[in-house]
């Protein structure tokens, strides 16, 4: 166990911690609250030994702070205050025992190995694991009736496996459970002590989980509880064989008339005797035997009782005051040879049937969880558009409230979906309609002036506000790619947009029939990309090209299954600025009039629609040029 000492007296606190050291346990000595206060915070103790009055607060607020904190460590008062009173107020706050100055220390000792047993679950002093008995209270281990002599700190790391039997212990755990903190610990202590038990107990007794510490083994296992049980079996055959042939025995004895002359038992039937007996006075002749036991070469001379010898399993019993003794016998190859055929007769069974409980677990785990597995695929499902609500009908209780939530969760996201794509067109009606007031007048005013300079002032305004016409739905383009909204909750053919966008571009576009359209022979693709998404992705790559292309040459656009490819001739983009084209406001060599934004757009659209974007120049294959690829993936495909 490791211990904290909360004592101010250094006289009465050095005695004490000596004592729990001398115990074989870890002990840590302080004498301020504040630094018992750092002290749990920084390492966990099994008992807490807190004296009441301290020079920096009262015990009794440390306590009541210690257990509001949720710590559980048991607590041990050790104060000069004897009132009825202090200890009722002691044990109310949380405390598990108390003990007035002055004390004896052996019974601090016991007191502490009580209040250990009782938090680790084992009130009673005695434990048995296998064949190894275990007195907590005397500190002594037996194994197979003999006792090993066990070192404090052998017997403090052993009492740490044994307190609690099924927990994996770390090695830092165990060093924090043994030494204190200004202790000077080698990096092996640990393996030597595990090594020095393996040697006095037995390799079995302490398990190695690799990688992750040491737990209790099971000495012997299910093995020795079944050579246990046979041998109590057999020495109970022995036994009742030795009391049943005694009586018989004397009154044979009694009836001969040369009671020198030892006699032999003849079998009943042809058989093997796995018990035999001999029948011997008290000076060791022979008087009564049964056939097979010349064979077993039993021993004479032997006390009553059990004995085992290389080779034989004895029982002995004497009457008319050691005149008679009787001693039965058994090959100790024949209860090996039965355990084996025992432990057989379990095995097979379990190999027959740990398949079939397998099979059983799974099939009942399939069946249960069928209804949460089909939930858990309604989930996968949703998403990419998707927000449909999923199925509650025949979930189990447990599960149907998260369905709700999760169906509550979809409804908001919905909503918040359709709220920002409502905000997004109300704000290009809201900006739109002022700018396009805004030029209208303008271009009023041009048609109303003479030429000269205020009809040029006023042409220069309409040229601006045609940028800042672009440049605002450019900018709205991007907040809404940026954004959500980018998959439709059904899928749509992409052709018939892609057609769309090309027929207006013809018509707005000075460079009208210079865009060459191919489509795949099988219609394209039928995807669950928004078709204004895709439209806008499709617009903003074709003006790019159409934009900076060399004029008059065609800007060739592909549409195939997997893929939209659009391409131009013009000057090549150096290749350390070509990664730089997919950042807002950045623009090519070229000295086209544009808003470095349609390359930003196309490139946050596929990031948030899940597909690839890659761009390159010159065109692979070619001198000169600019391609841009986007690829959907098969999930967006039909």
């Amino acid at each position: 166990m490791r211990i904290l000492l909360i004592e101010d007296d250094p006289v009465l606190g050095m005695a004490v911690r000596d004592q729990i050291l001398a115990d074989g346990h870890g002990a840590d000595w302080v004498t301020r609250l504040a630094d018992a206060a750092d002290a749990v915070h920084a390492a966990a103790f099994d008992l807490i030994l807190l004296d009441l009055m301290l020079p920096d607060g009262r015990g009794s607020d440390f306590l009541r702070k210690l257990r509001s904190a949720g710590n559980a460590t048991p607590v041990m008062v050790l104060t000069a205050r004897d009132q009825i009173s202090d200890r009722i107020a002691a044990l109310d706050v949380g405390a598990d025992d108390y003990l007035v100055k002055p004390f004896d220390l052996f019974e601090l000792s016991a007191r502490i190995r009580a209040v250990g047993r009782r938090y680790a679950g084992n009130p009673n002093p005695l434990v048995t694991l296998g064949d190894i008995e275990v007195d907590l209270a005397a500190r002594s281990v037996r194994r197979a009736g003999q006792t090993i002599a066990l070192t404090a700190r052998e017997w403090a790391l052993f009492d740490a496996f044994v307190q609690r039997p099924h927990q994996l212990m770390s090695k830092p755990q165990l060093e924090e459970r043994l030494y204190s903190f200004d202790a000077e610990v080698e990096s092996n202590t640990i393996e030597v002590y595990v090594g020095r038990l393996r040697k006095k107990l037995g390799a079995d007794v302490i398990e190695t989980v690799r990688g992750m510490g040491y737990r209790l083994g099971t000495p012997g296992g299910a093995g020795l509880v079944l050579r246990h049980e046979i041998d109590e079996v057999f020495d109970s055959a022995l036994q009742e064989v030795a009391q049943r042939v005694l009586p018989l025995a004397y009154s044979e004895l009694l009836a001969r008339e040369d009671g020198a002359s030892a006699q032999h038992m003849p079998p009943v039937g042809p058989h093997r005797e796995y018990i035999t007996y001999m029948v011997r006075d008290g000076e060791g002749r022979v008087l009564l035997q049964s056939s097979d036991a010349e064979q077993m070469a039993i021993p004479a001379g032997l006390a009553p009782g059990f004995h085992t010898t290389a080779r034989l399993r004895t029982y002995t019993e004497a009457a008319v005051r050691g005149t008679i003794i009787v001693t039965t016998a058994e090959e100790l190859d024949h209860r090996a040879a039965a355990v084996r055929r025992a432990g057989m007769a379990l095995i097979w069974p379990l190999v027959a049937l740990v398949p079939i409980a397998l099979a059983g677990v799974w099939l009942t785990l399939r069946l249960t969880l069928r209804p949460v597995l089909a939930f858990r695929q309604a989930i996968a499902e949703r998403g990419r558009g998707n927000l449909a609500p999923v199925p509650e009908q025949g979930l189990p209780e447990e599960m149907a409230p998260v369905a709700g939530a999760v169906n509550a969760l979809m409804d908001r996201l919905r909503g918040a979906l359709e709220a920002e794509r409502g905000f997004a067109a109300n704000s290009a009606h809201e900006l739109r309609t002022p700018i396009a007031a805004a030029l209208a007048q303008t271009q009023r005013l041009m048609a109303e002036l003479p030429e000269g300079p205020a009809q040029e002032r006023a042409r220069t305004i309409a040229g601006a506000l045609r940028r800042l016409s672009r440049l605002s739905e450019k900018l709205l383009q991007l907040a809404k790619a940026e954004g959500a909204g980018l998959l439709a909750e059904a899928p749509a053919p992409l052709a018939p947009v892609l057609r769309h966008v090309i027929d207006d571009l013809d018509r707005q576009s000075a460079r009208a029939g210079d865009i060459a359209l191919t489509i795949a022979a099988d219609g394209g693709p039928v995807s669950d990309l928004d078709p204004d998404a895709f439209a806008v992705l499709a617009r903003n790559l074709i003006e790019n090209a159409l934009k900076h292309g060399t004029p008059d040459t065609p800007v060739h656009v592909r549409l195939d299954a997997d893929r939209l490819e659009i391409s131009n001739h013009g000057a090549a983009v150096p290749a350390e600025r070509l990664a730089m084209l997919l950042r807002p406001f950045e623009r090519g060599p070229t000295g086209a009039d544009g808003s470095g934004l349609g390359l930003a757009i196309a490139a946050a659209i596929c990031r948030g629609a899940g597909l690839t974007l890659e761009i390159a120049s010159p065109i692979p294959g070619a001198a000169d040029g600019f391609s841009a690829i986007v690829r959907f993936p098969k999930a967006f495909r039909s």
